[in-house]
């Protein structure tokens, strides 16, 4: 499944930063974050193109669990993404 289409399936934001000073571009869910038992971690992919970092984000959190709006009782929702995940 395309990152990308996951994120409107599950009616999520992927953010994209501008690149830093040696060329690097960032992607990553907004408010989302990767449980690992009882730790939260945030994971950034990263790229020297746009599609470059979410083709890097989509490989770092293909099979796990993911928090968004962890602290946010109301908003808060965890999804286990799909093993096969990659970018357009």
């Amino acid at each position: 499944m395309k990152i990308e289409e996951l994120a409107r399936v599950l009616d999520k934001q992927l953010q994209i930063s501008y690149p830093d000073d040696a060329g690097d571009w960032y992607a990553s869910f907004k408010y989302g974050e990767v449980k690992d038992g009882p730790i939260l971690a945030s994971y950034t992919g990263r790229g020297k193109t746009p599609s470059a970092a979410l083709a890097d984000y989509a490989k770092d959190i293909a099979g796990k669990l993911m928090v968004f709006h962890a602290m946010n009782d109301k908003l808060r929702m965890e999804f286990k993404m799909p093993c096969e995940l990659d970018s357009d």
